[in-house]
């Protein structure tokens, strides 16, 4: 059985100028290659949380307070998407 994704329709682009239209599109474009960045640099993140929490498990939300300036459930919010233990995270592959 294959999964299907849902794809939501297409924006009309018929209500705003060409101009408009490649301008929102060049906007599309760039938010994609944002949005992929983001997410490698959360699961970078979680990993070096990971690998913090690691050295110091006992002393880790207290260093992380401290020194990252990060709520302890923050930091396991990054973590917990580096793992994988978020529904629809992918682990990252410097997590280990």
């Amino acid at each position: 059985m294959t999964s299907r994704r849902h794809h939501p329709k297409s924006f009309d682009y018929g209500q705003v100028s060409i101009s408009e239209k490649e301008a929102l599109r060049d906007c599309a474009s760039a938010i994609a290659v944002i949005a992929r960045k983001t997410n490698l640099q959360i699961l970078e993140l979680g990993a070096v949380l990971n690998r913090a929490k690691g050295l110091v498990p006992r002393a880790f939300e207290k260093w992380v307070s401290r020194e990252c300036q990060m709520t302890p459930k923050t930091a396991g919010n990054y973590t917990g998407f580096s793992s994988g233990s978020v529904p629809g995270a992918t682990p990252s592959p410097t997590s280990g």
